[in-house]
């Protein structure tokens, strides 16, 4: 996989439940860096395999699964800021998509800072009626005031 081909190798490996926005398509070309490419590509493939079927079941042992699957490979599973309603104020945490704004509340995040060679963030919400695993942004940090 390659930033460049991301867009296809999602569409054969990643399944059905599974949806990479434009804009983070975008945002991988341009700022994707090859430190932390294979992290993303394990990443991704733990999303497929636990985080979805979560939101698909529901459960609390699934999400337990999901989240310690995603601490094996150094990553987390958080929410973009405390108070939820801030990254619907906060410009770059929203995505057109089925012809309506959609927020990115939550995040899957590797590391601190914006430094795209060590640091990966994954902004995400699941799609209820879809059953969809939408990624919005990623690989890049969005600014904010907290840089967490």
């Amino acid at each position: 996989m390659s930033y460049e081909d991301l867009d296809s190798w999602a569409e054969d490996v990643l399944g059905e439940h599974m949806y990479i926005h434009q804009m983070a398509l975008k945002d991988c070309k341009k700022n994707g860096h090859p430190n932390t490419l294979k992290r993303i590509e394990k990443t991704l493939r733990t999303i497929r395999d636990y985080v979805v079927p979560a939101h698909l079941k529901g459960g609390l042992d699934l999400y337990e699964l999901a989240r310690s699957k995603l601490t094996e490979i150094g990553m987390a599973d958080t929410a973009c800021f405390v108070d939820r309603d801030e990254a619907r104020r906060t410009p770059g945490y929203s995505v057109q998509y089925e012809g309506e704004t959609r927020v990115l509340n939550d995040h899957i995040k590797y590391g601190n800072g914006y430094d795209n060679a060590n640091q990966i963030r994954i902004y995400y919400f699941w799609d209820d009626r879809r059953k969809l695993f939408v990624i919005g942004k990623m690989p890049s940090h969005l600014s904010n005031n907290l840089t967490t």
